[in-house]
């Protein structure tokens, strides 16, 4: 499997791993995760009678898992790798002041609003302005510290900085609770006779058949897509949801995808492994955010119909997609100066026919999947009815 890591780059950030303190993520990430911890236990798991566990284990791997117990569903594990929570809050760290920069080098971001007509929903800047009564509690807790210390720390820096970190670990979490609560334990067809645990994990493993393969990479795309529904969820609750807030997600998630994909072969299929191509899961996620943000912002009275926002949220996808890829090639990859990323390539036009043929045949499996979903799920107000009205890749034209 290619590995796309630049030897020269990855130093660079094995130096800069000193500087990161420790104490300063196990607090942040503590902070964050108790408290999805104490709202998943009183909204599902202690109404059913059970317990939903939160661990960081001391991993470098960044990775994350959901550990189910057929014999006692309702009590769960989730584990998210203290490696994977420090990556999360590296790039929450240089994203932003990168994004900053390159629109300052560049004309990409200038090109691609003019293709918006530079309407209201387009911005020139670097960042997204969040406006500060949606700004998340971390933010004012660091605002004297780190606002104006220097060119880098912007204030629009630091509001975004706070809110890619705290967004993204809550994604991962939600993605492992969407394996519990969908009760994916239930759709393990080789699951061996007195199991007591089942694990879930983050990063692809071996399959032991291309029909079970495209079994479990199907449920990985419908734990992404209600992880994204619960991530969205969580942020109107919170009220720290904004166009800014969610197109730092969407970059929070280009990102992560853009990590998961290295290893992977340059094409795309449903190959050997638990995981769908990052690629594809990108692809579902992209078409999920865009009608699951259309609903939710009908039903809160920010628009009439799908068509009213519907081309802001394109606008907020693309640019998303090309500023995390670019970052991406630009901190971690090898490759030629001005080169597109192997992602960014294969997430545009180049092997539509592969993607595409890749898309509905997972499709197939989860629509095969969802009936059992959607008889055992945990959760009365779940992702299914944002699902039911996302339009299928079958009825998308080629």
């Amino acid at each position: 499997m290619p590995d796309r890591i630049s030897p020269e780059k990855q130093q660079r950030i094995d130096f800069e791993s000193q500087f990161i303190k420790f104490e300063m993520i196990d607090l942040l990430s503590k902070t964050i995760l108790d408290e999805l911890e104490c709202w998943a236990n009183e909204n599902i798991f202690k109404p059913l009678g059970g317990n939903l566990t939160v661990q960081r284990p001391l991993n470098e791997s960044v990775n994350a898992c959901a550990i189910a117990n057929p014999k006692r569903p309702v009590e769960a594990v989730i584990k998210i790798n203290m490696g994977m929570i420090r990556e999360i809050y590296r790039d929450s760290f240089v994203f932003p002041p990168f994004s900053e920069q390159f629109v300052k080098d560049s004309s990409n971001v200038a090109g691609l609003n003019a293709q918006f007509r530079n309407l209201g929903f387009t911005f020139g800047s670097g960042l997204p302005v969040i406006p500060r009564n949606k700004r998340n509690a971390f933010y004012f807790s660091f605002e004297e510290i780190y606002v104006g210390r220097n060119e880098r720390f912007t204030e629009d820096a630091t509001a975004c900085r706070c809110m890619y970190f705290e967004v993204a670990l809550a994604w991962v979490f939600f993605h492992e609770l969407s394996h519990l609560v969908q009760c994916h334990y239930k759709l393990k067809s080789q699951l061996s006779a007195g199991t007591d645990f089942i694990e879930f994990y983050e990063l692809n493993s071996s399959g032991s058949n291309s029909e079970e393969n495209s079994k479990e990479q199907s449920r990985e795309i419908l734990a992404d897509m209600e992880g994204i529904d619960l991530t969205l969820k969580y942020m109107i609750r919170k009220d720290i949801f904004s166009a800014g807030a969610l197109y730092i997600f969407m970059c929070a998630l280009g990102c992560l995808y853009n990590r998961f994909y290295n290893g992977y072969p340059e094409r795309i299929d449903i190959g050997q492994g638990s995981h769908p191509h990052p690629i594809i899961r990108h692809e579902f996620s992209v078409a999920f955010i865009a009608n699951a943000i259309s609903q939710k912002l009908i039903e809160m009275g920010y628009a009439k119909d799908k068509e009213n926002v519907g081309i802001a949220i394109v606008y907020l996808s693309v640019r998303a997609n090309l500023l995390s890829g670019i970052y991406w090639g630009w901190r971690y990859e090898d490759k030629e100066k001005g080169a597109l990323t192997s992602f960014m390539k294969y997430s545009t036009s180049h092997d539509h026919e592969s993607r595409r043929a890749c898309c509905l045949a997972l499709e197939v499996e989860m629509n095969m999947q969802l009936v059992t979903v959607a008889s055992n799920h945990l959760m009365r107000d779940n992702f299914l009815a944002s699902l039911s009205q996302m339009k299928s890749f079958f009825d998308q034209s080629d």
